[in-house]
């Protein structure tokens, strides 16, 4: 078991923070006393001699070992997350996987996003995952730590740009690593759903020895989640709103295309679309049941929106196929054989492994500025052109291509949307590899009564991807009858004559389209790797000098750190041929940042009338972002009164800032996603519009 103080478990908090308590023995009026060493709390530099977290300057709510394991979470990301200073914004697990992030996690400290909170191991900054969220926004991942490793979590819920630097305008999440533990402790932990249809198992294994001159902790964990598929609970069957991206296919055609199908003169009107409309959709899902693929024109639904709609539920994951195993140890031990001096490290590895599966690929908009647009051939080799044709002078597919299922003599793409629910789900497999490794010095008796602590940290995480997705081009030549593929003569010829018919309804399946799908099936190898070197001395001295109300505290400090970020796409993610899927680019970018800060505790009254205490907390902090040659300064002032015992009232003001991500500066590619949109004079919602991010220096 760990080690604890005679004092108890009911002043835990007093071991962590007091530096002398008091306890009276049985039966004896003789007290003992017990010296404790100060420490710094999350919040400040300076270090403590307070009896308890609140009665700081700026709060901090904890949550120690005991509160963590009667929590009865299973993993930090869901500690974290479920914390009432979490809000919206932060990263699930669940329900992620067009996120860019599906095996990460991360938590958002009042709601301002995971960008916005500082998330710290034993109070020192760590590697962000390699791929942003949203495919832009740096976070820390919690999946990345070990519930079994973590002896308590300080949460500020105030802006700490001036004493952490950028990232922390929300807050700072510091996780404490499990240490001094002493004994041997084995939890075997398994679980399921009524359901029976996501089992967890859960292993951890934790031991320590300790001495006068040191000691030493290592644990191992293992953890594994089966699968849960929305379709498997009725309250998640059917998503908010039903997708356009829809089979029967949602089709964009043109007034004199669907005059041509449907045997009327130039210009003639159109059931359901305004005579003014030369530009409308078109689609079967009204006579869906009746679909296999070539019903005539005179059986499409014209109008102005989409009609076809597709319930993506049916076939989603919910919760990932997940297994994570690891092991950390950490040490504290007499260097250079003075007792007052002491070394400490830290390391912890994670292996995770994630597999999410997705409704099959939506299309969005068949044009894909930037990438390779989706095109339908028309039904000859010499179609009708578009107005946006004629423009570009010339069609939108291949000289020659025709697909002699479409109904339309027309080359179909625009904001045409398909799903290919026939090509199966899209599969994400994630192999996610992180390290962190800590050395430092530091001694409470540097220059009298100055603490000191100076140490190296080097993070790292490396993920590989294996996706299961669909090809454009492959799909565009699937559609083109006059491609080589279904030319018996050709070395490409994949065994059939008939090209893909994309115009049936996925419940009806068209045989020929079950031997066609593989070809346009890919496989994309993406590797992501970002990384973190961090050198830092801090100085700290609760009683640098006596004022009439108590000492006064200071602490100063310098840090200095580069990170570094580096992508490796696969070439068919590179060239935009991937659908749903953002044209990735090779990133190979990092920077340097540099910071100097101070912090001062004054306390301005004691045990004066109207205020038992009233204390003044000023903290400054400089960071030089040597890359861009740019730098900031930004301070913070914190006031705290006691009029009496039972109240405490705080206030703050202080300035933060959110340095951009490296993806934000440097990654070279255009980020594409599926985003809802309101109309903000009209209040309608697209809950699927196309929206694109690039990066900016």
């Amino acid at each position: 078991m760990s080690r604890r103080s005679k004092l108890g478990h009911a002043v835990a908090y007093a071991l962590m923070a007091t530096s002398v308590a008091f306890a009276q023995n049985s039966g004896s009026n003789q007290e003992d006393t017990v010296q404790l060493n100060a420490f710094v709390v999350t919040g400040s530099h300076i270090p403590t001699t307070e009896t308890a977290f609140d009665a700081r300057t700026i709060p901090v709510d904890i949550m120690d070992r005991g509160q963590i394991e009667q929590s009865g979470y299973t993993t930090a990301s869901e500690l974290l997350q479920r914390m009432t200073a979490s809000n919206a914004g932060s990263v699930p697990i669940a329900n992620n996987a067009t996120g860019f992030t599906p095996a990460a996690s991360s938590t958002s400290l009042r709601g301002l996003g995971p960008d916005a909170t500082l998330v710290l191991i034993n109070g020192s900054r760590v590697s962000p995952y390699p791929i942003g969220t949203g495919g832009t926004t740096a976070f820390v991942d919690l999946n990345s730590i070990p519930i079994s490793a973590i002896e308590r979590v300080e949460v500020l819920k105030d802006g700490a740009s001036a004493t952490y630097g950028a990232d922390a305008v929300a807050g700072v999440v510091n996780i404490i690593l499990r240490r001094d533990f002493e004994g041997t402790e084995v939890s075997l932990n398994y679980g399921n759903t009524s359901n029976k249809d996501a089992s967890e198992t859960i292993v951890s294994v934790m031991t320590g020895v300790s001495g006068e001159k040191g000691w030493l902790t290592a644990g191992f964990n293992f953890y594994n989640r089966e699968a849960i598929f929305a379709a498997d609970r009725e309250y998640s069957a059917v998503p908010p709103f039903l997708s356009s991206n829809s089979s029967p296919v949602n089709l964009q055609v043109t007034r004199a295309a669907v005059n041509e199908a449907l045997g009327q003169p130039a210009g003639a009107s159109i059931s359901g679309v305004p005579d003014s409309s030369d530009l409308f959709f078109t689609s079967t899902y009204a006579n869906r049941a009746n679909n296999n693929g070539n019903l005539p024109p005179s059986d499409y639904t014209y109008s102005s929106g989409r009609s076809s709609t597709y319930n993506f539920n049916e076939s989603a994951g919910a919760y990932p196929n997940y297994e994570r195993a690891g092991a950390f140890v950490s040490f504290e031990t007499e260097a250079f054989g003075s007792d007052s001096l002491k070394a400490y490290g830290d390391f912890i590895y994670q292996n995770t492994k994630a597999v999410n599966e997705l409704a099959p690929s939506a299309t969005g908009n068949f044009a894909n500025p930037g990438g390779i647009s989706i095109v339908i051939p028309g039904r000859t080799a010499n179609p009708i052109l578009t107005p946006g044709e004629i423009a570009a002078g010339g069609r939108s597919a291949a000289i020659g291509a025709y697909n002699p299922f479409n109904p339309f003599n027309q080359d179909l793409s625009g904001a045409s949307r398909a799903r290919l629910a026939e090509f199966g789900n899209r599969i994400y497999r994630e192999d996610t590899d992180s390290m962190l490794l800590t050395l430092g010095l530091k001694t409470d008796s540097f220059i009298n009564d100055w603490s000191l602590d100076m140490g190296l940290r080097y993070s790292r995480i490396d993920t590989a991807s294996n996706d299961t997705l669909v090809s454009i081009s492959r799909l565009n030549r699937l559609m083109d009858a006059n491609d080589s593929i279904f030319d018996p003569s050709a070395s490409d010829y994949i065994g059939t004559t008939t090209p893909y018919n994309p115009f049936g309804y996925y419940k009806n399946p068209i045989p020929n389209n079950e031997l066609v799908v593989p070809f346009a099936q890919v496989n994309l190898h993406n590797l992501n790797e970002s990384d973190m070197g961090l050198g830092y001395v801090r100085l700290g001295n609760p009683s640098l000098f006596e004022m009439p109300a108590g000492d006064v505290g200071f602490a100063t400090g310098v840090e200095y750190r580069i990170e570094s970020l580096s992508q490796s796409p696969d070439a068919l993610g590179v060239s935009g041929d991937v659908i749903g899927s953002s044209t990735a680019n090779i990133t190979d970018a990092d920077r340097s940042i540099g910071a100097v800060y101070a912090e001062a505790e004054l306390p301005l009254l004691r045990d004066a009338p109207g205020a038992q205490l009233l204390t003044l907390n000023i903290a400054g902090r400089f960071e030089k972002f040597f890359t861009s040659k740019l730098d900031t300064f930004v301070p913070k002032i914190g006031l705290k009164w006691m009029p009496m015992e039972e109240f405490v009232f705080r206030a703050t003001y202080g300035e933060g800032f959110r340095e951009p991500s490296l993806y934000e500066l440097f990654a070279s590619g255009l980020t594409y996603s599926l985003s809802p949109v309101t109309d903000p004079l009209t209040g309608n919602t697209e809950p699927e519009q196309d929206v694109t991010i690039a990066s900016s220096p």
